[in-house]
């Protein structure tokens, strides 16, 4: 497919992917449409509950919003979530003139997947897939996830991260990015947004241009990336790289860049949004902001009207609402006030009429590109069936199994011998290691100096492997590792490689980026033998 580069904004668009029915789908839909179901395009909104509601309908049929983002307080039980879609679908088609709604979900993998309870696919992070290295399997991935989310009528994914993450205290990134090496997380991003697209669903390249390099969290604050220009560009190759791969939508960050532009956040930065994505980059999907209700954007906009209208002047097509910060979903009336805000703010002039009919027709092509008018129902009495299928299984095995790192192991105490005593610790949040290494001994996740010092009187002189988690939201587990015998102690970090800084004298370290079942198999086997650790260190640590 031909590439356009270095375009002006008003002539880069999604068109050039599209058959001459789609375009002319686009055309006409456009023509037939007010100025208010136009503004309700730019909207993809987050509503509480599992069925549909007469909130849920009058956005959808009254304002023609865009699209809608799912999360944990709309998933239940997968039959329940296909008939929702089943009839949020059905209203936005039955509308004067029918558009289909995007249908969106954080679905990463990992920390970060909305499906996440049985009979859905506990799917690896992101860096599990960056350890195992085999971008051929990463693409298997964002082929299976996108199949689990088709069975429920789900058709944008708002993922991968694409962001680098190369710094040890970023929290809010971490285990969701494939690793801290632009090229590998290119290489990856790419997989992924290539298996989801190919099963029909939209990828979605975040957060750009990346929120790898800061250890502030922008659901609570406004941060600020110090990196020069040269640094920064190094770790934005991996957007530049999905540009290539058609990725359909990328998402913004809330985060200020002074090398790029030291005034504002990336959401509503010119120089960042159309300078360099749209004309350098050459993207011509649709930009979608990050979610307007972090801290991030009150802290950068004190005014709604502003936030709008400097985010769709910066070239943002697409408003998010996502779940506020404490995890539960904005209220109906505060994301009405926003469209009647948006429409206000037309009709008076202050936004551009040819630029809000610009980012409709980028959305509105998304949805063609990817066939969304010509949506069917679902039968919904064989969602569950298209579920946690074994094939699934084994691609979740197979991560796990190629995707464990030995850090080092200068205490040779690997393997282990399975005939003799050895005691296990693991923090009481994941008893799923219990299930694993039956007669492990839970702690309390950040234990006090007299637990950890009463444990390690318990164990005495035998081996012991001792899981951590996330040490720098839990500094307990210092406490914990500097009671035990470190020659006689395998630390296995549950999630986050980068406990390793919180207890550097540890003298064997094995990572296994997650406590899914079939991770947790992964380590035991190669804890006593049964295979060796396969896993490629997708991140720099201090050795």
């Amino acid at each position: 497919m031909q590439r356009r580069h270095f375009l002006k904004l008003s002539a880069i668009s999604l068109l050039g992917f599209l058959t001459a029915a789609q375009q002319d789908w686009v055309e006409s839909t456009v023509s037939q449409m007010t100025l208010r179901q136009k503004v309700g395009q730019l909207f993809m909104l987050s509503l509480p509950g599992t069925t549909l509601t007469d909130d849920m309908r009058r956005l959808i049929y009254d304002y023609h919003i865009g699209g809608l983002a799912f999360f944990s307080y709309n998933v239940a039980a997968p039959e329940t979530l296909a008939q929702l879609t089943n009839d949020l679908q059905s209203l936005a088609l039955s509308a004067t003139p029918p558009v289909p709604l995007l249908m969106a979900v954080d679905q990463e993998g990992g920390r970060i997947q909305r499906l996440n309870q049985p009979p859905f696919t506990l799917f690896p992070n992101p860096m599990a897939l960056g350890a195992a290295n085999d971008p051929a399997l990463t693409r298997r991935v964002g082929e299976a996830i996108a199949e689990e989310m088709l069975a429920c009528g789900l058709n944008m994914n708002l993922a991968p991260v694409l962001d680098v993450n190369t710094n040890a205290d970023n929290t809010v990134i971490n285990v969701r990015s494939f690793g801290s090496d632009p090229a590998q997380v290119a290489l990856h991003g790419k997989a992924f947004i290539e298996g989801t697209q190919s099963k029909g669903v939209i990828a979605t390249g975040k957060h750009f241009p990346g929120h790898g390099s800061t250890s502030e969290d922008s659901h609570y604050t406004l941060p600020v990336v110090d990196l020069d220009r040269d640094a920064l560009l190094q770790t934005i190759q991996p957007f530049q790289e999905s540009v290539s791969t058609d990725v359909g939508a990328m998402m913004t960050a809330h985060i200020i860049y002074p090398a790029l532009d030291g005034r504002t956040a990336a959401t509503f930065s010119t120089p960042i949004m159309t300078d360099l994505l749209r004309q350098q980059f050459g993207f011509s999907g649709v930009v979608m902001s990050d979610a307007l209700t972090m801290e991030a954007i009150r802290l950068s906009r004190d005014n709604p009207l502003y936030v709008f209208r400097d985010a769709l002047t910066a070239g943002v097509d697409l408003l998010t609402y996502g779940a506020r910060p404490d995890g539960t979903a904005p209220s109906v009336t505060s994301q009405v006030e926003a469209l009647e805000l948006m429409l206000a703010l037309v009709e008076s002039k202050l936004v551009d009429a040819a630029r809000i009919d610009g980012a409709v027709r980028n959305i509105l092509s998304l949805k063609a590109r990817f066939e969304l008018q010509n949506w069917q129902p679902l039968g919904v009495g064989w969602t569950a069936d298209r579920l946690n299928s074994s094939a699934h299984q084994q691609l979740v095995t197979e991560v796990a199994q190629k995707s464990i790192t030995l850090f080092r192991d200068d205490a040779k105490l690997l393997p282990l011998d399975p005939q003799k005593p050895f005691a296990v610790l693991y923090p009481a949040s994941e008893q799923g290691i219990a299930e694993i290494f039956p007669g492990a001994t839970a702690y309390s996740v950040s234990p006090t100096e007299n637990e950890a010092a009463l444990l390690a009187r318990q164990i005495g002189r035998q081996p012991v492997i001792c899981f951590t988690l996330d040490t720098h939201k839990n500094p307990g587990q210092v406490n914990l590792l500097n009671a035990l015998d470190l020659t006689r102690t395998i630390v296995v970090a549950g999630q986050s490689p980068y406990d390793l800084q919180f207890f550097p004298l540890v003298q064997t370290y094995l990572l296994s980026y997650g406590t899914n079942p079939a991770a947790l198999q992964a380590v035991r086997e190669v804890i006593l033998g049964g295979r060796e650790a396969a896993g490629w260190l997708p991140v720099w640590l201090e050795s």
